[in-house]
């Protein structure tokens, strides 16, 4: 008897999530975007981040950065800075905690010239200038504001461990775009997100776009004392030309809430 039951169980069970409406489960995921700022306001973790690419003669190059990685939210807009403080195992500046301490006196401008100022340390920056290179780029894309902006499919399951989820697809198209090549043209963004159909929750995200070879996959966990789950881990691949490709993956520890003094610095 016990495995008709458990045959009954998974047939109910399919049977409901058949019900489910695109709609709905849309819903659900903007209600959890849209809460998803007071989560994570005001937290810093630690990033290590691999950098991988080719040479001038072919050769491959490897660059290990360490960095605090800090998110803000300012009116309902995410931002993400990234403070590196050690460079293939050598420091290039104290590991102080610099940017949580000006993040919480509310120098927000101050951390976003020293985030862009740190991107000088990406591998073969000079061939590829990006800016995008943040575990929450497709998040901050996902927001509700931005929702009429993309039309939304389901691309089918996949696991969540001990049920399923459901693979959607918001593709761009509006125009102009939101993000913008280095020239300043259209760059329409498509995101695959593996979400729970029944609460919301974003478990999976990879964002590309129509005039780039490559994608940042972004898998989302939890943290302690964080009540909604923050990058764990990111990957990604871009080809530059033909035979040169840049690889990363970084990973993202010790989670920390910090406080601002409320009186934070708009640019």
């Amino acid at each position: 008897m016990n495995w008709l039951a458990a045959l009954v169980t998974a047939v109910a069970a399919l049977a409901g999530a058949q019900q489910l409406r695109l709609e709905d489960v849309t819903a659900r995921v903007d209600r959890y975007l849209s809460e998803y700022a007071n989560g994570l306001a005001n937290v810093v973790a630690e990033e290590t981040y691999r950098q991988r690419a080719l040479g001038a003669p072919g050769l491959p190059l490897i660059r290990i950065l360490r960095s605090e990685y800090a998110l803000t939210f300012v009116n309902g807009e995410g931002f993400g800075y990234r403070d590196t403080f050690e460079v293939d195992g050598q420091p290039v500046r104290g590991r102080d905690q610099r940017l949580q301490r000006m993040l919480e006196s509310g120098g927000r401008q101050q951390a976003r010239q020293i985030s862009e100022l740190n991107a000088r340390y990406n591998l073969a920056s000079e061939r590829f200038a990006r800016s995008i290179n943040v575990p929450t780029t497709a998040l901050e894309l996902l927001q509700p504001k931005y929702r009429k902006r993309f039309s939304v499919r389901r691309l089918g399951s996949a696991s969540l461990g001990d049920s399923l989820g459901w693979v959607l697809e918001f593709r761009e198209r509006s125009r102009p775009t939101i993000i913008k090549t280095p020239k300043g043209k259209n760059q329409a963004s498509r995101i695959e997100a593996l979400v729970d159909p029944d609460t919301g929750v974003v478990r999976r995200t990879t964002i590309s776009w129509e005039n780039t070879v490559g994608s940042i996959v972004v898998e989302y966990g939890p943290a302690e004392g964080i009540s909604v789950l923050v990058p764990v881990t990111m990957r990604e691949q871009f080809t530059i030309a033909v035979g040169d490709e840049v690889n990363t993956d970084a990973t993202y520890t010790n989670y920390r809430t910090f406080q601002t003094s409320g009186r934070l610095i708009e640019p």
